[in-house]
């Protein structure tokens, strides 16, 4: 992957805030964002006639336990 001097500049200042040489920096910050992606874009099917009723179930009781801000 090519990128410009200024994004590298970038990189390499926050891999050394870090301890980190550029190559561990980029690969772990490019890991947690695929990771983040994935769990955030993940689909999750139920059935309607058997997982529905459970998933409102949970939905209900967690809305009941978390107290207002």
């Amino acid at each position: 992957m090519r990128l410009r001097h200024a994004d590298l500049a970038i990189i390499d200042r926050a891999a050394r805030r870090r301890r980190q040489s550029q190559t561990p920096f980029i690969r772990e910050t490019v890991l947690q964002a695929a990771d983040e992606a994935r769990v955030t874009h993940a689909l999750i099917r139920i059935s309607p006639t058997t997982g529905f009723g459970a998933f409102r179930t949970a939905v209900a009781v967690l809305a009941v336990a978390q107290p207002a801000p």
